[in-house]
């Protein structure tokens, strides 16, 4: 019942946000992830939607290499530079350390439908968790209105965080 809530919340916030931009003719500038964390599995599951031409302009922004999430044929390093990417502006720290979120043991993938791109990361930890720091810096260098919501699922609670460009991080306990 509550993740219905803060689905309901977050699809009015972005019809509210798309309302505004539709009347000032200005684009939308969110992403939404969701962090799942299963504790008898000692299992985070991360899933980021975030909009393919957005994501390909910070990554054009950063490299000067256009990876094609637009296009019809995608750049063969697109992931190499996606991983690059979600890895500077997208990070856990786990109990006070940081947890590297792509690694060899990682479950990395990505889809495109559309007009966004899905990335799905899963990883197992090897301790009981009792912090989370989350930081979330995706696109801020691209638009000052930028607006990453997150949800959360952690100690058997939902909980929502909406990061900007003055908010980057959230700590959990």
């Amino acid at each position: 019942m509550k993740i219905k809530k803060l689905i309901l919340f977050f699809n009015l916030l972005l019809l509210k946000f798309l309302k505004i931009s539709f009347l000032i003719a200005h684009p939308v500038h969110v992403t939404i992830t969701n962090v799942n964390f299963d504790e008898s599995k000692l299992l985070f599951e991360i899933r980021i939607k975030i909009f393919s031409d957005d994501f390909e302009n910070a990554i054009l922004k950063k490299t000067g290499i256009n990876v094609g999430l637009t296009s019809l044929t995608v750049n063969k390093n697109t992931e190499k530079y996606m991983i690059m990417y979600i890895s500077e502006n997208f990070n856990l720290y786990i109990n006070d350390r940081k947890k590297p979120l792509i690694t060899e043991k990682t479950k990395f993938k990505y889809e495109i439908k559309e007009d966004a791109t899905w990335i799905d990361i899963s990883f197992n930890v090897k301790e009981k968790v009792k912090k989370i720091k989350i930081y979330n810096n995706l696109l801020n260098n691209l638009y000052d209105d930028m607006k990453n919501m997150l949800i959360i699922n952690w100690k058997n609670q939902e909980k929502g965080i909406i990061f900007a460009k003055n908010k980057v991080t959230e700590i959990l306990e």
